[in-house]
């Protein structure tokens, strides 16, 4: 479902970030992994305000390999 399209995201955005030279998809593939990792931060903090431990919190997060 989503999850699996986050994880496609990110490694196509990756994949982008590591190419030379610098193109727009550059931009576009920064701007997607900054959104993703605020969307963790945020999911961290989150966690951490339920009570949550750590391989829980870790369990629901995006991106991570």
């Amino acid at each position: 479902g989503v999850f699996a399209m986050t994880e496609i995201a990110v490694d196509s955005a990756r994949n982008s970030l590591a190419g030379f030279p610098f193109r727009i998809t550059c931009l576009i593939a920064y701007a997607l992994l900054l959104r993703l990792e605020l969307r963790n931060l945020c999911g961290v903090f989150a966690g951490k305000a339920a009570g949550l431990n750590e391989a829980a919190i870790a369990a629901h997060l995006a991106g991570l390999r």
